[in-house]
């Protein structure tokens, strides 16, 4: 209270000067400027900010500005803050300017910090972009062939090399007939050419049977391959009145 009494002689003498203000108004200003030290020393500085800028519009007094500007730096105003400090400063006596820019480099060093951290948290954060995804290229579906499969293969392989085989054993059989029949006597063809005629006969049954056994075989294989490898949906089987019919969708 005592330094409250001081600061307000103070500002009297400094009114006097100037001669400022009434005496109701000049005590009205006093009782809020008081009001406004101990709301200030509560740390309720937004209260003493209301009491400060009334004592002051009550006397005009430029020593409450700086006061006033302390508010705001409490606040967090800083540009209130710094323009009414250079107001005081553009009021207040020559020896108050040292202590005056002293305040004013303060506040001007803090808003350069608050800016720089404004920036700082504004600054997008780099993100680092994964490269884009590499096309997946599947290996196309091996075409499996199956025991079964193999099997007729083998049939089909076996009766072709048998039909190759008595096929020419017929041919030569049927030259050597051939060759009988065109010397001598043709009547009695029949008889000396009868061993080479039956052997033709023969080996020509043999080689027929083994090329349709190969025949058969080659296909069955094929089919039962191409069912192995397929959707089920896409090939089919029936039979009808021709024979076997399979239909699929490739």
């Amino acid at each position: 209270m005592k330094k409250m009494l001081l600061a307000w002689l103070w500002l009297s003498s400094v009114a006097s000067a100037q001669g400022l203000g009434g005496a109701e108004d000049d005590e009205r200003a006093r009782e809020f400027f008081i009001s406004g030290q101990a709301l200030y020393q509560e740390g309720r500085y937004r209260d003493a900010l209301v009491a400060f800028e009334t004592a002051y519009r009550k006397s005009s007094r430029p020593a409450i500005l700086r006061s006033i500007a302390y508010c705001h730096e409490k606040l967090g105003e800083l540009d209130s803050a710094l323009a009414v400090l250079r107001r005081y400063r553009g009021l207040a006596p020559e020896e108050k300017l040292p202590a005056i820019d002293r305040a004013i480099r303060r506040i001007e060093s803090q808003l350069v910090a608050a800016v720089e951290t404004e920036l700082e948290q504004a600054e997008p954060e780099f993100v680092e972009e994964s490269p884009p995804p590499q096309p997946v290229y599947e290996e196309p579906p091996r075409w499996k062939v199956g025991a079964g499969p193999v099997v007729l293969y083998s049939l089909a392989g076996a009766g072709a090399v048998v039909g190759t085989v008595f096929a020419l054993n017929a041919s030569r059989a049927r030259l050597e007939t051939a060759a009988l029949c065109s010397q001598g006597d043709a009547i009695f063809c029949r008889d000396t050419a009868a061993t080479y005629i039956n052997q033709d006969w023969l080996y020509s049954l043999i080689a027929d049977t083994g090329f349709g056994v190969a025949g058969v075989a080659a296909v069955g294989g094929t089919v039962w391959m191409v069912l192995d490898n397929s959707n089920p949906n896409q090939v089919s089987v029936g039979a009808g009145l021709n024979g076997i019919h399979v239909r699929g969708r490739f």
